[in-house]
């Protein structure tokens, strides 16, 4: 009799044991699963719910290395990222962010090879990819670091503010102009994403000019719009001179033979839209019409009018 108590009783406790491993397991798991969710939004909560998430060990101290670092922090802050990539050895930020605390201790050369092993875990690592733009241009190498910038933004748009002055200082490098116009020689999302890029400061905007006017050497024919966005960027930032010299070196051969005082004086060719060209504004009381033989006809229609509608800038 007691014996079959006993067992019932070992029984039940086992049942109650491994009932509570199971919640005990599913705690855990609910943790690390929360933990993971929060690693780069929150790190100090996720580093709360798992102690040992490499990820959010990193990106806490990403955090804390964003502003300045005086020479009495550094000691810590490598013993911190040395810990980070013993626990995540494969992990590309790891080495990235241990190459910044290497340049800002001075040590470019452990800097580069630290830069060099993240990307070759991973060779879209942004950190090290940007390290990478700039000691290209430090080194002369245009080519290669345009390629290296494509591909950072092609892979990160998201952190497009942390490198878009990139472009501008390439393009300003020796070479960069050429090298730009031959990967961006194609139209398409890249090449206006870039030009509104440049188009934002007076030395971008120059920047663009130089771009377009190669590009359209190269090809033959005029960018629109392009060129007038660009245009219009360059006399918004006061230099007229620019807008016209860009205006001049990509009219066609056509345009070319209509250049003057005035532009298209004969009114020979359509207006373009563009703001260094003819614009006919449409408006009650005159009807316009270019003759085909050159010529802008106005008939009025006898109706009050205040005639503004033909302009040139």
């Amino acid at each position: 009799m007691e014996t079959n108590k006993i067992s019932r009783l070992l029984k039940v406790s086992s049942h109650l044991i491994a009932g509570g491993v199971t919640v005990a397991l599913a705690a855990v798991l609910a943790f690390n699963a929360g933990s993971r969710l929060l690693e780069t939004r929150d790190p100090e909560m996720a580093l709360r719910l798992n102690p040992m998430n490499p990820v959010a060990h990193l990106q806490s101290l990403r955090t804390d290395i964003a502003g300045p670092i005086t020479a009495e922090d550094l000691p810590a802050l490598q013993d911190r990222a040395a810990r980070a990539i013993a626990a995540a050895p494969l992990e590309s930020r790891g080495f990235s962010t241990m190459g910044i605390l290497a340049a800002t201790e001075g040590d470019i050369d452990r800097a580069d090879a630290l830069f060099e092993h993240a990307l070759a875990i991973s060779q879209s690592e942004p950190t090290a990819l940007r390290w990478k733009v700039l000691r290209g241009l430090q080194k002369g190498e245009t080519e290669q670091a345009l390629l290296d910038l494509r591909l950072l933004s092609k892979r990160w748009p998201n952190l497009k503010a942390e490198f878009e002055n990139l472009y501008q200082a390439l393009l300003g490098a020796p070479g960069g102009v050429d090298a730009a116009a031959l990967h961006f020689r194609n139209p398409g999302p890249d090449r206006r994403t870039l030009m509104s890029d440049l188009r934002k400061t007076p030395a971008g905007a120059l920047l663009a000019s130089q771009l377009l006017q190669t590009l359209a050497a190269q090809n033959g024919r005029r960018l629109e719009p392009e060129i007038e966005m660009t245009i219009t960027a360059l006399m918004r930032f006061n230099n007229s001179a620019a807008a016209q010299n860009l205006f001049l070196f990509t009219l066609t051969q056509e345009q070319q033979a209509e250049v003057g005082n005035i532009y298209n004086s004969r009114f020979r060719l359509e207006p373009s839209k563009g703001p260094l060209d003819w614009g006919l504004l449409g408006q009650p009381g005159v009807d316009q019409q270019l003759h085909p033989d050159g010529g802008l006809r106005l008939i009025f229609k006898d109706a009050p009018m205040r005639f503004r509608s033909v302009v040139q800038t």
